[in-house]
């Protein structure tokens, strides 16, 4: 009877905790509601995304058919039509999903360090850093992380199932069951945790005290999950061109700005300071410290393992959960062309928390009360510069704008945030100011296909066609068969009058690109101007057989003509797309 009176009560306390973390993890992170969409890939995933915009059984399928900015993320991109089905473009109900997922998270978490600390306090203290942290906001507070936020929903679920699937007989069979299954969907929601079963592994070995072999048992599926996993995320990201080899030219280059990265990020977990969208860490004048310290950290994590695989088993689990969730997104396995993001730390942040602060409760030796008030003191007031750190941060996500002033005040070499805010101040009409940025971002990339394709297009608004063109054939002299810059190439020489020359460059563009839809819809136009109905027509119908999408599109331009009222090619459409239908 006592023993069941004390379980409820430690239940309760339980639920106490939680909700004391939950409410600490929504009170610094609530401001997110107030933050809108950034043109930092929120447009494609949302708000110029037709998938989304036209959400039908079309698009459910295109969602588990395509990859979306290199990644393979159906049940993310679900996720994103359910919002925009329940709030339409509200900035607000996006980013309430996303605080509702990091909260349901922060449960989850502490639930699992729970059972494997076995002891509440560090649990709070661990699950509390992880839920308060300023490298957090990048995720919470970027519509676009959705995909970070649900994949390590489904992982943390996938990996409490599974060591709840050695409680029982057949009742753990079940959980083994699920937890397979929460591996896919984390799968399916974004390709981060394709080194999990590892961690199995050493859960296994260091927990439940299993030999390598044994502990290799059972981990097939999950094995076999990963490859697939893996081998979709290679080919989404050859076929979007994120893949470098190298970024930093060798192996060994690349080998050391990785482990630079790792000294970054032990910096910004220990001292969040200077927290940017994109680090420029190769190239910035303390590149051998961070260098130094992820060689340190790398040696001693070594030494620690070693001498862990001999002593205290348990202390091992941790650095194999930071090590297999880091490794895939270092750019040491998969090349990337990023350096280090504060995304990227979710969830390693957990085990290096642990790693960092389970020494403090493991202390055998008694402490006296003047230091027990020191370390509180000291440990409240780092709380609440994390707590207030994170707070101010998220402004920082408040809109593009503001988003990109910011990484432009921290970084001096990359070309990215000009080009960016560039493309910003485009849509809002402030040509002036684009063009400042723009062409900020070509003195830093003079050879960026996106800065030259902008220019291109700031200079069409200003009906400086000729400039519009220079900009154009700089970029076509970088990628000669880049079927947008010939698209765009034709477009200009038809407004130019030069008709010939404009169906040339469609021309080139179809042959290079079969399957685009605009140089077929582009060439249609010229020859319907031109008094050539026939010809336009087979290119329309032409243009309706390029791709998945080009019904939808069609209906755009029909609708698009019809506010222009050109009331003549919009019912020639029209009736095109009845006739195909």
């Amino acid at each position: 009877m006592n023993s069941l009176l004390k379980n409820k009560a430690g239940s309760h306390f339980d639920l106490l905790i939680v909700f004391s973390l939950c409410l600490a993890g929504f009170l610094v992170f609530f401001p997110v509601l107030q933050c809108g969409f950034v043109n930092f890939d929120d447009n494609r995933y949302i708000y110029e995304n037709r998938d989304i915009l036209h959400a039908d059984k079309d698009a459910v399928v295109n969602f588990f058919s395509r990859c979306y900015v290199g990644l393979y993320l159906p049940l993310t991109m679900l996720s994103f039509a359910l919002d925009f089905t329940l709030w339409r473009l509200s900035p607000a109900g996006f980013h309430a999903m996303n605080l509702f997922l990091h909260l349901c998270n922060v449960m989850l978490v502490f639930t699992i360090l729970k059972r494997l600390l076995k002891d509440r306090r560090p649990a709070f203290f661990v699950c509390l850093l992880f839920a308060v942290h300023p490298v957090q906001v990048e995720v919470v507070a970027w519509v676009s992380q959705r995909k970070t936020l649900l994949s390590s929903f489904f992982i943390l679920l996938s990996f409490l199932l599974y060591a709840r699937s050695y409680e029982s007989g057949e009742e753990g069979r079940r959980f083994y069951r699920f937890s397979l299954l929460c591996y896919m969907l984390s799968l399916l929601s974004k390709p981060a945790y394709v080194f999990y079963p590892f961690i199995l592994i050493f859960y296994d070995y260091c927990f439940l005290k299993k030999t390598w072999r044994s502990a290799l048992s059972g981990k097939t599926l999950f094995f076999l999950f990963s490859l697939m996993s893996g081998g979709i995320t290679w080919y989404c990201h050859q076929s979007s061109g994120a893949l470098y080899f190298y970024r930093e030219g060798s192996f060994f280059k690349n080998a050391a700005v990785s482990l630079a990265s790792l000294g970054l990020y032990a910096r910004i977990l220990i001292f969040p300071v200077r927290l940017s969208v994109i680090y420029e860490l190769p190239r910035e004048g303390h590149f051998f410290i961070s260098f130094a310290l992820g060689f340190i950290l790398l040696v001693s994590g070594a030494f620690f393992a070693a001498a862990g695989l001999r002593e205290k088993k348990e202390s091992v689990f941790y650095l194999a959960w930071v090590f297999f969730i880091i490794v895939p997104v270092s750019g040491l396995l998969l090349p990337l062309s990023t350096v280090a993001n504060d995304r990227y730390l979710y969830l390693p942040s957990v085990a290096f928390f642990v790693i960092f602060l389970q020494p403090l409760f493991t202390m055998r030796r008694p402490i006296s009360r003047l230091k027990k008030f020191y370390m509180a003191g000291a440990g409240t007031a780092l709380l609440l510069f994390y707590m207030f750190s994170a707070h101010s941060r998220i402004r920082i996500w408040e809109n593009t704008e503001v988003l990109w002033i910011d990484t432009i005040a921290k970084t001096r070499l990359t070309h990215l945030p000009f080009l960016s805010l560039g493309h910003f101040y485009l849509e809002k009409g402030n040509l002036s100011a684009a063009e400042k940025h723009l062409d900020k971002a070509l003195e830093k990339a003079p050879e960026n296909i996106d800065t030259l394709i902008t220019l291109s297009m700031l200079f069409f608004q200003k009906k400086d066609y000729a400039s519009s063109m220079d900009y154009l054939k700089k970029a076509h002299a970088v990628e000669p068969t880049n079927a947008d810059i010939l698209n765009r190439m034709g477009i200009i020489s038809a407004h130019q009058g030069r008709k010939d020359d404009s169906l040339l460059y469609f021309f080139q563009a179809i042959q290079n690109r079969p399957d685009y839809f605009d140089p077929y819809f582009n060439t249609a136009v010229v020859f319907f101007e031109q008094g050539e109905k026939e010809k336009a027509e087979d290119f329309f119908v032409l243009a309706l057989h390029a791709g998945k999408d080009s019904s939808m599109i069609m209906q755009e331009h029909i609708d698009r003509y019809e506010r222009m009222r050109q009331i003549e090619l919009a019912d020639f459409l029209e009736s095109i797309l009845q006739k195909n239908r």
